[in-house]
């Protein structure tokens, strides 16, 4: 009986012990399961973040390379305005893209506009530029001033040509951005991510905190120690600085840049099944070591007895020690029916069942396979198994599990050992790693979109001379797939000459100077191919140069426009010198910014003599300020005047001249010059001859003009041809890829309308070239049937509809009528409100010898103040992308009323439609 009663009393202890051992073996292995959680979700997000900067710090990069290959003193620069779109579809998270001057002035960017000067020159990372920091500049949060967000600025430092300070070109992303991205994982209530700095000042966190000065800065005794000790990464256990809740914490640096990310997830969270397993292994070994101490004293008591209810418990011991082995699993035992023997507390509360609930139960209760094959299974499985399969809950929801099972003889009975472990979170955990690494994936293949759409060749050489990128379009210059580039050295790809004209500049990229090529290419066909070509040292952390980036373009089209506009000026030069009129453009101020030659003879001035001097000095103070300057001011209000006026020039007698103001618009629509011509009306009225020859004057400045104009358009059809063939040749060669695809089709409908203002202009030059016969009458009936048939599809296209009330004779030549008419309908067809089916109405009434014809609309109207510029030419009312055209239609319609001895008139309103009235001879 002792021996026995020792033997309790040595279960009991190793019964104790192995609970012990297997409640302290699962709590560590909770622990570590959360550890390697949140390393994996730090690691996913670390990711995620990297590829974010890099993202951003390459769009810096191509800035930096758009702004160096720009012209001093010019506007925002095209290659950046085209990044700077671009990046709105690529980076849509980017606050605002923008470049300072080298005090910290904005000079221009992307973003919201500000109503303000912008002044940075006293942020930290403007500080830091300024001191020669060549390395990307991450600042620590800071309150944007123009839109009061929380915000990070990335930065990178712009030099002049000669290494001095330029400025600074910076990105800001508001912090929300960071919080989206570690609210995108989902985590328990107690648990948290954070984005901090290198200073560990937050930047973000989830679950989501007021943020300000204060709160920023809070962070944890032993993170501040462990980031010391290990800034790379590292895993520790301590309570938040920020709502003192005990975490199990790993934090990791996200590449090279300043910043560190903090998983933490709660040890409470965490630990709930265990202490749920705690207290129901504790209750079952109390109530088994109550057992064994009753069983004990009955013993002493009932020897019989003692014996029956020893070998119970001895054979209850067994059952109870291998439930107890995988006590943290859903440990079942079945009989080779399918029928639950025993089961643990966490098999039941895996299921969702009462442990009540569960007694009596087979496998198909459970199982989601078919009930004869999991019956089947139980009745003849062997061995050892692992294999994955779901489990059905009480509530119908179906969970996936890793079942491991044995078969065992208990007693002389098969029986089979299985512990269900939930692995429904593992699963997720690798679905949100899979698609963290597809985001990732996208993530750099948007970069290469970037770069392959940038219209210059971009490559990245490694410090051995080697390619390691090349985008599409230096593949495109090489002729090769990037592919068959990528990995050769530059002397592979270049020819012998070229890459001995460039070993100087490789050897100074390689000292960190930043390097400028300019290269005259010549090609089999006779041509030269002009390119510009900048290299950029790439540095390390401890500053050495690890390779360098090369951005080649192409800039042949810019040097044969110039070779155009200098053709053009010379032409202009050609016809204003053989005019006897006097020509002069001034400024607001009455300086002479050029004269023509008759205006430097009648003040017997020498070739340029007259730019730069004032129409004062000539003409003197008085006949300036009291005649000329209020002309002037007029003109310079955008309204043209005429006026005949007395003047004696140097050694000449008075004589009268009939004088014209007229302004000069600039690109932007603004008048910034006036053009004065004075003809000499003594001449005509005192000498038939020199009547005649006044005439023969005007004609062959007339005969210039056209000839000018058709030279123009020539030599300007040229390129503009050779620019739509290229453009249509590439886009049938290969598809392009947005956004090059739309840079390419405003290119070709740019040629495209360029063209027909050329058609238009040249028309509008020879309107007089034949005179009209007086009896060269016509039907205006056939004439605007014939106007409807050429204006069919527009009508057609825009739902529109024509009404033509009987039409009078009318003298004029019929073709000038014909355009006059095609001219005015297609306006009124035009400009209607979007959705309204425009409706136009022609109608005419004769008074004595004249025929009004009246052409009406119910389209958008026009103001009062704009209907008297509407007949100059190129004048437009509307931005081209609303509404096409030239503006030359009613310059045209009105030019042709003149030469037909008519007039036209314009009466509107805006949203009231509009009435042009053309005044005809009758027949």
């Amino acid at each position: 009986m002792r021996g026995f009663i020792g033997a309790n009393v040595l279960a009991v202890v190793l019964i104790s012990t192995l609970t012990a051992t297997s409640l302290v073996n699962n709590r560590q292995a909770q622990l570590d399961r959360t550890s390697a959680t949140a390393s994996n979700i730090t690691q996913t997000l670390r990711r995620s973040f990297e590829s974010e900067i890099d993202q951003i710090d390459l769009l810096l990069r191509a800035a930096i390379l758009s702004l160096d290959s720009e012209p001093t003193g010019s506007g925002t620069p095209a290659e950046l305005r085209k990044l700077m779109q671009g990046s709105r579809s690529l980076l849509p998270h980017i606050e605002a893209l923008r470049v300072t001057d080298e005090h910290g002035n904005v000079r221009f960017g992307d973003g919201d506009a500000p109503s303000q000067r912008v002044y940075v020159g006293d942020r930290e990372y403007f500080r830091k530029a300024q001191a020669d920091h060549w390395n990307l500049i991450v600042s620590e949060p800071l309150t944007s001033r123009l839109s009061g967000n929380w915000v990070v600025v990335f930065a990178r430092r712009i030099d002049q040509s000669d290494g001095r300070f330029a400025g600074i070109v910076y990105a800001t992303v508001a912090t929300e951005r960071f919080q989206d991205l570690l609210t995108s994982v989902q985590l328990g209530r107690q648990s948290e991510l954070s984005l901090r700095t290198a200073g560990l000042q937050l930047v973000a966190r989830n679950p989501a905190v007021p943020l300000d000065e204060a709160a920023s800065r809070v962070a944890s005794a032993q993170l501040r120690d462990m980031v010391a000790r290990q800034p790379q990464g590292g895993n520790y256990m301590a309570p938040s600085g920020v709502d003192g809740i005990e975490r199990r914490n790993t934090y990791a640096a996200v590449g090279p840049y300043p910043f560190v990310l903090v998983a933490g997830l709660s040890v409470d969270e965490m630990t709930r099944e265990w202490r749920k397993l705690l207290w129901t292994t504790l209750g079952l070994a109390g109530v088994t070591l109550l057992a064994v101490s009753i069983s004990s004293w009955l013993l002493v008591h009932a020897w019989r007895g003692e014996v029956r209810l020893g070998e119970q418990r001895l054979r209850e011991a067994d059952r109870y020690k291998a439930f107890m082995r995988t006590a943290s699993d859903g440990i079942h035992v079945v009989d080779r029916k399918g029928r639950l023997l025993e089961f643990s507390d966490a098999f039941a509360a895996m299921l969702g069942y009462e442990r009540e609930q569960m007694v009596g139960m087979d496998v198909t209760g459970w199982e989601t396979a078919a009930p004869e094959v999991a019956v089947q299974w139980c009745s003849t499985t062997q061995g050892d198994q692992r294999f994955k399969t779901r489990h059905r809950r009480a509530d119908g929801s179906e969970i996936d599990v890793e079942v491991s099972t044995t078969t065992t003889l208990v007693n002389g009975e098969e029986l089979i050992f299985c512990a269900s472990r939930d692995i429904t979170e593992r699963r997720r955990l690798e679905a949100e790693t899979r698609k963290a690494l597809e985001q990732a994936r996208q993530s750099e293949q948007r970069v290469r979109e970037i770069a392959d759409n940038v219209p210059a060749g971009i490559t990245y050489v490694d410090e051995d001379e080697r390619m390691q990128f090349v985008n599409a379009e230096l593949a495109r210059w090489f002729g090769q797939p990037a592919e068959q580039i990528v990995g050769r050295r530059i002397r592979e790809v270049l020819s012998p000459e070229r890459y001995a004209r460039r070993q100087v500049s490789y050897a100074a990229v390689r000292r960190g100077e930043t390097v400028r090529i300019i290269e005259h290419i010549p090609s089999l066909r006779g041509n030269v191919r002009h390119v510009e070509t900048v290299l950029v040292p790439k540095r390390r952390e401890d500053g050495s140069v690890a390779g360098f980036y090369s951005l080649s373009q192409d800039f042949t089209a810019r040097v044969k426009m110039e070779g155009t506009v200098e053709r053009q000026a010379r032409n202009l030069a050609a016809m204003t010198s053989i005019s006897d009129d006097i020509m002069v453009v001034l400024d607001e101020a009455g300086r002479i910014l050029l004269a023509n030659r008759a205006f430097e003879e009648a003040w017997q001035l020498p070739p340029g003599g007259a730019t730069g001097r004032t129409v004062s000095a000539l003409y003197g103070d008085s006949f300036f300020h009291d005649v000329i300057r209020p002309k002037l001011h007029h003109a310079l209000d955008g309204q043209p005047v005429k006026v005949r006026t007395a003047h004696a020039l140097p050694g000449r007698a008075t004589r009268v001249f009939d004088a014209s103001y007229h302004p000069v618009y600039n690109e932007q629509g603004l008048i910034d010059a006036v053009v004065f011509t004075a003809h000499d009306v003594d001449e005509l009225v005192h000498s038939r001859d020199e009547l005649a020859h006044t005439v023969e004057q005007l004609q062959r400045s007339n005969e210039s003009l056209e000839q000018f104009v058709r030279v123009t358009s020539h030599d300007m059809r040229e390129p503009l041809n050779s620019i739509a063939q290229f453009v249509r040749l590439i886009e049938e060669t290969s598809p392009l890829a947005p956004p090059a695809d739309q840079y390419f089709g405003f290119v070709r409908r740019g040629a495209d309308r360029l063209r027909t203002m050329l058609d238009d202009l040249l028309r509008f030059v020879r309107l007089e070239a034949e005179a009209i016969e007086p009896d060269d009458t016509h039907q205006l009936d056939e004439v605007l049937e014939e106007v409807r048939s050429l204006l069919h599809a527009q009508i057609t296209t825009s739902g529109g509809e024509v009404v033509c009330e009987p039409m009078p004779l009318v003298k004029g030549r019929r073709s000038l009528l014909v355009l006059l008419f095609q001219n005015l309908v297609s306006n009124a067809l035009k400009f209607t409100p979007p959705g309204v089916p425009p409706k136009v109405h022609v109608s005419a009434r004769r008074e004595v010898e004249r025929v009004l014809v009246t052409v009406a609309d119910r389209g958008i109207g026009i103001a009062a103040d704009d209907i008297p510029t509407l007949f100059e030419p190129f004048r437009r009312l509307h931005r081209r992308q609303v509404y096409e055209g030239t503006g030359l239609g009613l310059a045209t319609c009105k030019r042709i009323a003149m030469v037909l001895d008519g007039s036209i008139e314009i009466v509107s309103s805006p949203g009231e439609g509009t009435q042009v009235t053309v005044i005809l001879p009758a027949r």
